[in-house]
């Protein structure tokens, strides 16, 4: 976890050292679209509402927080959470030291 000392962008509390992942994890494979925020939620705290089939966005940390206690409360036996720093980490970068799973740079 962290990055390497020359990787564009980096933080000086990015010290990169290995973690540990104790349990499996899955991470959904699509955004919260508006639509679904808007029928969990009742309203659309999106700025760019030009489709409600665009991802949510303007959302705060307790807001997701509550987005996911609302889904909780409608499929109790669903086990939702947001991934932890270091899950968030290594599905991003996928196992590599790159700053994507596919190299260094973005390219077009």
């Amino acid at each position: 976890m962290g990055s390497p000392e020359d990787e564009l962008e980096r933080s000086s509390d990015e010290t990169q050292h290995p973690v540990t992942l104790s349990q499996s994890f899955w991470l959904a494979d699509s955004t919260v679209t508006q639509a679904l925020w808007k029928v969990v939620m009742g309203d659309n705290p999106s700025t760019f509402k030009d489709s409600e089939q665009n991802p949510v966005e303007n959302v705060s940390w307790e807001g997701a927080q509550r987005f996911i206690q609302a889904i909780q409360d409608l499929m109790p036996n669903l086990p939702l959470r947001l991934p932890t720093e270091a899950e968030w980490e290594y599905a991003c970068r996928a196992g590599t030291t790159t700053p994507f799973s596919f190299g260094k740079n973005i390219t077009l």
